[in-house]
Order: C-alpha cells, then sequence, then structure tokens
C-alpha cells in the first residue's frame, strides 16, 4: 500500500509542528502494517522545504504522437529548462509497484461562525 502525505508542513519549515495529517499518514501505516501489511510513504512535504526536490510537469509527448511518450521517461533532467532533481521517476516507480493507494490531505482550516436567530 502506498500511503501519499500531502502536507506541505514538517519540520523544515515550519519547527516544532507535526501536521495532522502527517500524524494521520503514521496511525494508516501503523494500522495496515498491523493487518500484515507493507506500507511504503511518500511525504510530498519536503517539496515546499527542500529546494533540490522537484516534481515537473508532464511535457505531453503523447499529444505530439504516442510513440514519443514511453516510460522511464526521457524528458527529464531538461539541462534547457533548469528542469533537473525531477523525482517522478522515483514516485511512478512506487506508484506502479503499489497494490493500493492513499492519498492524504489538509483540508482548510475555515471555521463557519454560528448563525444566532
Amino acid at each position: 500500500m502506498l500511503l501519499i502525505c500531502g502536507s506541505s508542513r514538517n519540520d523544515g519549515n515550519c519547527p516544532g509542528e507535526i501536521s495532522k495529517t502527517w500524524r494521520l499518514t503514521t496511525t494508516a501505516k501503523t494500522t495496515l502494517q498491523n493487518a500484515g501489511m507493507e506500507a511504503d510513504v511518500l511525504d510530498l512535504s519536503w517539496l515546499t522545504s527542500s529546494h533540490h526536490i522537484n516534481i515537473h510537469p508532464c511535457k505531453s509527448c503523447v499529444l505530439t504522437a504516442m510513440p514519443l511518450c514511453h516510460w522511464p521517461c526521457s524528458c527529464y533532467p531538461n539541462y534547457a529548462q533548469g528542469q533537473t532533481s525531477d523525482r517522478t521517476t522515483e514516485i511512478y516507480e512506487r506508484w506502479t509497484a503499489a497494490h493500493g493507494i492513499i492519498i492524504l490531505t489538509p483540508v482548510s482550516g475555515i471555521r463557519r461562525r454560528a448563525r444566532s436567530n
């Protein structure tokens, strides 16, 4: 099972504050492992605090011609546009190896005010 933690908060950009999404991810990992399943955690929060880690967008080679789009992708690293250190290859391999995927994301902290009638 691949668990993807989509929180942008980690110890590198918010020291001492563990995100609720990360806590939920670790709880899910423990629960899966206790059930006898393998759990692989992909923590995307490091994209916000580490400047050398990137996920670049797909260049949509398939729109030009289907044979141009293949795996492993040869589009990156694209030195001409400064698009290096791309993690898409690593993520894709983990994604395709997983038998199931759980995506955990934070939600907005918007609070609703109670209406008084």
